[in-house]
């Protein structure tokens, strides 16, 4: 393996630690889709480290900063990162737009300094001003007529903003310790709660967020709906998020539930991503 390979293999495998399904489906895939996936997951994983990660506002900044211009650098084919790199090594990723990637970073830049939504149209609006551009690329990258209907571009940013969600639910203390606030002020309102008692367990905490795993649901089902044309991994995604959101709800409290989930185990994400190659092998994917 080339010293380039060598680097990007430790990024790819940061990004399967956080989403090991991924070592599952990937034998759906073709070898050139494969590499393609991995890096640009790869390339989300660290935007989004970074955008909702980073304690140090400046510093996340900062760091998205030179993002920006590194992705400016690999649209001129002069990346220096392993992960634009081995990007732009794809045809395909050097067909997108030098203003979509551009896009895609200014998202992530925008999911700094979120401390709070005061409904769940208003947070789910501002995720996807990360998630939108993602899935505009994503549709570009692995579909032959780049998701021209529009419909599978629309599915996969809702989709990829309520996982972004899901995750930062889960996580409910750290997310707090970092001054955001998971849950809309709406719902917090609702159930009489503040930012003090939702790290206390009570029948409130749990009404609250179990009215918000349902919203979540609820989304999840109508963007796979709409999403004719999904990437065997966003699908296999959301099937795996609804599954947890399930499995959270089944419990008496669902937050401790879902932050203590073992995750998917291998054999329901492969038999995930079998239906989802199967379900989309007649349209025009190309992943």
């Amino acid at each position: 393996m080339s010293e380039g390979g060598t680097a990007f293999a430790a990024f790819e495998q940061k990004w399967l630690s956080a989403f090991p399904e991924n070592n599952v489906l990937r034998v759906f895939l073709s070898p050139a889709d494969r590499v393609l996936n991995a890096a640009f997951a790869c390339l989300i994983f660290e935007l989004e480290q970074t955008a909702l990660y980073i304690a140090e506002a400046q510093i996340a900044a900062t760091k998205l900063n030179w993002w920006s211009e590194e992705l400016a650098r690999a649209s001129a084919l002069q990346a220096r990162h392993p992960i634009t790199q081995t990007l732009i090594a794809d045809p395909r990723a050097c067909a997108i737009s030098p203003e979509l990637w551009q896009a895609l970073v200014r998202g992530a830049a925008a999911q700094l300094g979120i401390e709070s939504s005061a409904d769940f149209a208003t947070q789910i609006a501002q995720a996807q001003r990360f998630s939108q551009p993602l899935a505009s690329i994503e549709q570009q990258l692995f579909y032959a007529d780049g998701g021209a209907s529009g419909s599978g571009s629309t599915a996969a940013a809702s989709l990829a903003a309520c996982a972004q969600l899901l995750r930062q639910l889960a996580m409910l203390p750290q997310e707090l310790q970092q001054g955001r606030l998971p849950l809309p002020l709406s719902l917090l309102a609702r159930h009489q709660l503040n930012r003090e008692n939702l790290l206390i367990a009570s029948a409130q905490r749990t009404a609250s967020v179990r009215d918000y795993l349902n919203t979540l649901a609820t989304e999840i089902r109508a963007a796979l709906a709409l999403g004719s044309t999904l990437s065997i991994s966003r699908r296999v995604r959301a099937r795996l998020d609804l599954s947890l959101i399930q499995r959270a709800l089944r419990q008496a409290d669902p937050l401790q539930a879902l932050s203590n989930d073992p995750g998917a185990s291998p054999w329901r994400s492969l038999w995930f991503g079998w239906s989802a190659a199967r379900a989309l092998a007649s349209g025009q994917r190309r992943l």
